[in-house]
């Protein structure tokens, strides 16, 4: 299966995500892509769906950067 983020590039978005746990409040800077994947069914046949990725850039060093799917 190809990957959303091989898709042209969407856009961008920026947001503030609170402090949870160990880790403190931070600006989030995301690029986001979409991609159209086909998938077999039970039936045999094929169902399209819309598959969104949402990956964080420029994370500060030693944190686990945000990704959505």
């Amino acid at each position: 299966m190809r990957h959303a983020t091989q898709a042209e590039l969407l856009g961008e978005i920026r947001f503030r995500l609170p402090g949870r746990q160990r880790e403190k409040a931070r600006e989030i800077h995301q690029q986001i892509w979409s991609r159209r994947i086909d998938l077999p069914d039970a039936q045999g046949r094929v169902v399209s769906i819309s598959r969104l990725a949402a990956r964080e850039i420029d994370a500060p060093a030693g944190v686990t950067p945000i990704e959505w799917r």
